[in-house]
């Protein structure tokens, strides 16, 4: 199996936390790589920046989307919120966070190909059982 789990990481301290970690997670499950798309952070409207490498998350791979991607996801991301968060495409799949709501798909599915997930994903159920590979994931580091 081949492909690469691509989340897109936003908001403050405790929510990039919450997109790594479920990221992390499904891409172990699934045995595929993980790339963070920190490209909100360029545009940030609260001044926030992109802390994780300080806390300790570091030999990551991090991108920008492609021009292309950034086209096409933002309109695929919108067909994936208003199909119960998932939809899949030939070598590629969506899925959202739905606060309140678990996304079943994305923990059930056998992850390959292109998965983006996009949103805050505020559950320690997506990550529960790598939780002590993400508590030692992470540590403070000095400025």
């Amino acid at each position: 199996m081949s492909g690469v789990v691509i989340v897109s990481v936003r908001g403050g301290i405790g929510n990039q936390l919450f997109c790594w970690a479920t990221a992390y997670a499904a891409a172990r499950r699934a045995g595929l790589d993980l790339v963070l798309e920190c490209s909100s952070y360029k545009r940030d409207d609260y001044g926030r920046a992109y802390i994780l490498p300080k806390l300790g998350i570091v030999d990551l791979c991090e991108s920008s989307y492609t021009s292309l991607e950034n086209l096409v996801i933002p309109v695929l991301t919108w067909l994936a919120m208003r199909s119960k968060g998932y939809i899949r495409l030939p070598g590629c799949r969506i899925y959202t966070d739905d606060p309140g709501v678990l996304n079943q798909p994305l923990l059930v599915s056998q992850l390959s190909g292109r998965c983006y997930l996009y949103g805050y994903w505020q559950s320690d159920r997506y990550f529960k059982e790598y939780r002590s590979e993400v508590r030692q994931a992470v540590s403070l580091r000095p400025c």
